[in-house]
């Protein structure tokens, strides 16, 4: 029996809703506490907080509902290239049935503040792996003393343009797959937003 979405109990619709909303505000508040995180690292902290939702189970609809991810980050999927950062399972079972299930890939970007470059890691990053942080080459700015953090309308997404060869390989793959690609965008907790960094404990 296929459950079309009008036929999903308003009850789940909100528990999932709020999942995801939880999970965002987990991460937004990660970005705007640490405005130098990695993708990756946010990355996890989203998929962290969706895993840490255990599945529900809906005793007045006999509905239960779950959801799974699994982190794609860095690897090539189509062409050599990375399709998507994140993949979401969402499954929806009825008196004890399983009878819809949404699967959705997620390509995220993160927002750069002004004063941070909008450097993404690419493929060798992941191939030195830990040594990475030993040998870093960027600037290193003394943690005793704060800098100013801004990010507004003119703040940019990293690795993301329009009409680029990544974005389009992301087109065919979904053509090929049918398999829904959306893009996740992580921001601050509002924008504009200035704020010190480090902060002083």
């Amino acid at each position: 029996m296929a459950v079309g979405f009008g036929n999903i109990p308003d009850e789940v619709i909100d528990y999932v809703r709020n999942v995801f909303a939880d999970a965002n505000d987990t991460v937004s508040t990660a970005l705007t506490q640490q405005p130098s995180l990695h993708e990756p690292g946010l990355d996890m902290s989203f998929i962290g907080k969706l895993n840490a939702s255990p599945p529900a189970f809906f005793a007045a609809s006999q509905a239960a509902v779950s959801i799974e991810t699994h982190w794609l980050g860095g690897r090539w999927m189509y062409e050599r290239w990375e399709i998507a950062d994140i993949a979401l399972f969402i499954l929806l079972s009825m008196k004890g049935k399983l009878v819809a299930r949404k699967v959705a890939l997620l390509q995220t970007k993160r927002l750069y503040s002004q004063e941070v470059a909008g450097a993404e890691l690419d493929r060798a990053d992941y191939m030195i792996g830990i040594g990475r942080l030993v040998d870093r080459t960027d600037a290193r700015f003394p943690l005793s003393s704060q800098r100013t953090l801004h990010f507004n309308d003119s703040s940019v997404y990293g690795a993301l343009t329009a009409g680029s060869e990544q974005i389009e390989r992301i087109e065919h793959y979904f053509e090929l797959r049918a398999i829904d690609v959306y893009y996740g965008f992580y921001n601050p907790l509002t924008i504009p937003y200035r704020g010190l960094y480090p902060s002083v404990v």
